[in-house]
């Protein structure tokens, strides 16, 4: 019987703990408005609750070749689990 009671209040607790994190993340989410920028581009606007930015074609290169760096990089660690599966 204690132990349940043990159980019981350890998931009600961790129950609690994910909700505060959970409200917390929502609580501070950012909005368009208030966005904190990283690398701001030049040109860029709010319309209807949508982004638009201007960026060079060079970044547009640059997000293309980190896209697809990372579908490798996740192919071959996808492929290395499988490898560890099978033995």
């Amino acid at each position: 019987m204690d132990q349940l009671y043990s159980k019981k209040k350890s998931m009600i607790k961790s129950m609690v703990l994910w909700s505060v994190l959970m409200v917390s993340q929502v609580a501070s989410a950012q909005t368009l408005e208030k966005m904190i920028w990283f690398n701001e581009p030049e040109h860029w606007s709010i319309d209807d609750g949508a982004l638009e930015m201007i960026v060079p074609a060079q970044i547009i290169g640059e997000y293309r070749i980190m896209d697809s760096l990372w579908m490798t990089l996740r192919f071959i660690m996808l492929l290395m689990v499988e490898s560890l599966r099978q033995k």
